[in-house]
């Protein structure tokens, strides 16, 4: 069968739920020149629809979301297209929650996980390791839906509050990074493949510029932290029924002077833009 792909790549916007959601194909169509940075991802010759299919168009095609959220699945499904390794709604909703990865331990000083408005602000209006807090909604990505403050002004207290009463909010001290890293992999009914670790280029914000594959720039104490939250990440991920690709994010940083390694700072239950870099030749997805 053929393939064709959606790359929904704003999905946590469609789970959340809280605004509302332009449609599957609106972020790749606001940032085409994503699809380049995608080119290892997504097979030579494989269909990208950039408008809605028509009713029977993708008969005999295999679809592979960005996401396998409700409305990317729908537009390939009306389509005529088979789904490739659907996921209920109810288990993309609890894996994409920064509160599901928190759920594995927070490890930056000072960080929790809340979900009561009243004790999100008194934490908000504490004392950081660092001298400012980053607030970080439930759901978010490439560095959306977070809030950097040193006090926490009434703007800071109303975004910490809202983020609490819509499905909680991850308060970290606000570190300096001094590199990107990540490793992917595949969750499958019955094993794990996971791939190799990738530098990632992040702009201002968070946002993804580019990766490579990470030689000598992890220390070997570095490279097993980030194996082994991987693993924990990806069987958790199994645990909770999700299928599919993932990724997890760390960072080396900086506080009060020392450096310190991250080994999991967000958890991506889906494709990622590095995702096939990291996995090179190894495509269990397309299986």
């Amino acid at each position: 069968m053929s393939r064709v792909w959606l790359l929904n790549l704003d999905a946590e916007i469609e789970v959340e739920g809280r605004v509302p959601y332009p449609g599957p194909l609106a972020a790749i169509n606001k940032r085409p020149a994503l699809v380049d940075a995608l080119a290892a991802l997504i097979p030579e010759g494989d269909a990208r629809p950039t408008s809605e299919p028509r009713r029977g168009e993708l008969v005999g095609y295999r679809g592979f979301c960005w996401s396998p959220t409700p409305r990317a699945a729908a537009t390939l499904s009306a389509a005529g297209a088979e789904i490739v390794r659907p996921v209920p709604v109810s288990v993309l909703r609890r894996v994409m929650s920064r509160g599901f990865a928190a759920g594995l331990g927070l490890e930056l000083p000072g960080s929790c996980w809340l979900e009561d408005a009243q004790a999100a602000m008194a934490h908000a209006r504490s004392v950081s390791p660092s001298g400012r807090w980053l607030a970080r909604r439930a759901y978010g990505f490439a560095g959306k839906a977070r809030r950097a403050f040193a006090e926490a002004l009434p703007a800071d207290q109303r975004f910490v509050e809202a983020a609490a009463l819509e499905g909680g909010v991850l308060l970290e001290p606000f570190v300096t990074v001094t590199a990107d890293y990540g490793l992917h992999g595949f969750v499958a009914g019955d094993r794990l493949e996971i791939g190799e670790p990738v530098t990632n280029q992040v702009g201002a914000g968070g946002v993804f510029r580019g990766a490579r594959r990470a030689s000598d720039e992890l220390a070997s104490s570095e490279r097993a932290r980030l194996l082994g939250e991987t693993r924990r990440a990806g069987e958790a991920l199994r645990s909770a029924g999700y299928r599919g690709p993932y990724g997890v994010d760390a960072f080396r940083y900086t506080l009060a002077g020392r450096e310190a390694f991250q080994p999991r700072c967000e958890i991506n239950p889906r494709y990622s833009m590095a995702w096939a870099i990291g996995m090179g030749d190894r495509r269990p997805d397309l299986e």
